[in-house]
């Protein structure tokens, strides 16, 4: 993926609270002063059109503060919420990290119990059966947590 460089970002935004606003006005629509930007509500993220090209907001910001993004990494939102851009709920994640930080369906009932499993590397992995819901989600969490860290679900 084609990057932007972090002198570039600070030339054209400055950050403020989550949110980028243009230093100088490069559009009909995007005048020195305005917050950058819009909404896609196609998939949640705040982007931004620079040089002809999108960009998601929040890999703005995670440049503006940090510098490029590495290579094979993405921005995770912490929250999961792709509108905060908020920079400290933003972090680098692998795909595979960024996949964790998705909402799941932790559970289903099967033959009157409530089964929980996890998908780990494409596989699913069999926690158990449980007769109440929250033992199972329980159960859930506690295995995600044991395996994913801090990008559990």
């Amino acid at each position: 993926m084609k990057t932007i460089e972090q002198d570039l970002v600070k030339e054209l935004f400055e950050y403020r609270d989550g949110v980028l606003y243009n230093r100088v006005t490069r559009a009909p629509r995007a005048v020195k002063g305005n917050p950058a930007g819009r909404f896609n509500k196609s998939n949640g993220y705040n982007d931004v059109v620079i040089n002809g090209k999108r960009y998601q907001i929040s890999r703005l910001i995670w440049i503006y503060h940090n510098g490029p993004i590495p290579e094979g990494m993405q921005i995770d939102h912490i929250n999961r919420n792709p509108a905060d851009d908020r920079i400290e709920n933003l972090r680098l994640a692998t795909q595979t990290q960024n996949e964790w930080n998705k909402p799941k369906n932790k559970c289903n009932f099967e033959s009157g119990k409530w089964r929980a499993r996890i998908k780990v590397h494409g596989k699913n992995i069999h926690i158990g059966m449980f007769d109440r819901k929250e033992d199972a989600i329980a159960a859930y969490d506690a295995k995600a947590k044991k395996l994913h860290g801090d990008f559990f679900v």
